[in-house]
């Protein structure tokens, strides 16, 4: 199956129209549009804010050439890919100078799953470990 990534990107409505037209144009190559597979679609006033989930290494490679496209372009945007490994996260941005673009910056954050953890530690409740409680 290969290795997947969670994508978002932030820009204005001129870039999202930029990547959408980049990304038309990669269809043949990829086999399918990446629009129609987006989980976050978001625009307020002129802020476009999109996502994807559980992309391949050629898709997120030609969500990033889309972005070079937009700094040749001077088209303000915010990126982050978070790959399976918990270390792998990639943030880019790219600022234009004509514009000064005000876009906020992608949060993103690693949790903690409680619940597993419990039903891990459950396995102990009968043996002669010391329990935990939360």
């Amino acid at each position: 199956m290969g290795y997947r990534s969670d994508l978002r990107v932030i820009t204005t409505k001129e870039g999202l129209r930029q990547i959408k037209d980049f990304l038309n144009n990669k269809i043949e190559e990829i086999g399918f549009n990446l629009m129609d597979y987006l989980v976050v679609d978001k625009e307020v006033k002129d802020i476009a804010y999109i996502g994807w989930k559980r992309l391949n290494v050629k898709e997120t490679d030609t969500i990033e050439l889309a972005l070079y496209e937009l700094e040749e372009k001077d088209i303000s945007y915010g990126y982050c890919c978070i790959g399976e490994s918990l270390e792998d996260i990639t943030e880019m941005n790219y600022i234009s100078d004509n514009k000064k673009d005000d876009l906020p910056n992608i949060s993103y954050i690693r949790d903690f799953d409680e619940n597993d953890m419990e039903q891990q530690l459950n396995k102990y409740v009968n043996s002669t470990k010391e329990t935990i409680e939360f």
